[in-house]
């Protein structure tokens, strides 16, 4: 157990030899209208990418990685919960750092509109994703939103799934936990019978959000990079097997049957396909 309680981890791939990075967050919540908090958030992740400027192929083996996930204990406040988030983000708050989330806004508010407390880096970064594109705004962060921000390959502007923007981009995140119940469906029976498989599930769908978008905006920097994938020989990216390979220590779930299976070349097809089908 460490300082921030049981469910809280974090993961590293790779020496880091830069400053620069790009931080993605992700934001998990529950609805239910009929309690009187209406949004419980329960699951939040920053996944940072090290930014080698000399990048001409990415390919995920050699890009240096780390990974944060806090899980909401069933001990937790939602005040608690959300102090403590905020605590995490704070160690991130720098100007090297490039800041993305798909929708970010509405991830970030969510810790907002369930606060009493003044969650000062986090209204900052809010702040500085309102005014991302005014010119003589002051000091402020670099964001990203992908759903909006991104030009290359996305039509338009913007507003889409982030299913949909990252196969556009050749980011293959194979997402199986939902196949039979939906993530608030899930949460709530995990807050029933605390099942250890449910809340890891809960977490590894969490941290691929952030994985995913941070991905789709280092590949949205550098349009031109080639991208390779070693294990396959093939010209996409795939999150799954990192995650395993990054957090199998720690998470059983991910050294599943079912799991494996979303790392295998049959599995990214059928993924593809589903997904062709269902358009």
């Amino acid at each position: 157990m460490n300082s921030l309680g049981e469910f809280h981890f974090k993961f590293k791939k790779g020496k880091i030899s830069s400053k620069k990075r790009i931080v993605a967050i992700d934001t998990e919540w529950a609805k239910n209208w009929r309690a009187e908090e209406k949004v419980i958030p329960f699951c939040c992740s920053f996944h940072t990418i090290y930014i080698d400027n000399a990048l001409s192929t990415i390919d995920l083996d050699d890009i240096c990685m780390e990974s944060e996930i806090y899980f909401r204990s069933q001990t937790d406040s939602t005040q608690g919960y959300i102090d403590k988030v905020e605590q995490i983000l704070s160690s991130y708050i720098d100007y090297d750092t490039i800041f993305v989330g798909h929708q970010l806004s509405s991830d970030l508010y969510t810790f907002v509109q369930n606060s009493k407390n003044k969650l000062d880096n986090t209204l900052y970064l809010i702040e500085s994703l309102r005014l991302r594109k005014k010119k003589g705004s002051g000091k402020m962060l670099s964001v990203i939103d992908t759903r909006y921000d991104i030009k290359n390959r996305i039509r338009g502007n913007g507003g889409e799934k982030l299913r949909n923007v990252s196969l556009k981009y050749k980011v293959y995140a194979i997402q199986n936990e939902l196949n039979e119940v939906s993530l608030t469906k899930m949460y709530n029976q995990y807050v029933i019978d605390g099942d250890v498989e449910k809340r890891e599930k809960l977490s590894v769908m969490n941290w691929r959000h952030s994985f995913q978008t941070a991905l789709i905006c280092l590949l949205d920097m550098y349009p031109d990079c080639l991208i390779h994938n070693k294990k396959f020989d093939q010209d996409f990216l795939v999150t799954n097997d990192i995650i395993q390979e990054m957090g199998k220590s720690k998470f059983r779930y991910l050294n599943s049957e079912e799991y494996n299976r979303s790392c295998t070349l049959e599995g990214i097809n059928e993924y593809c396909r589903r997904y062709t089908e269902s358009k």
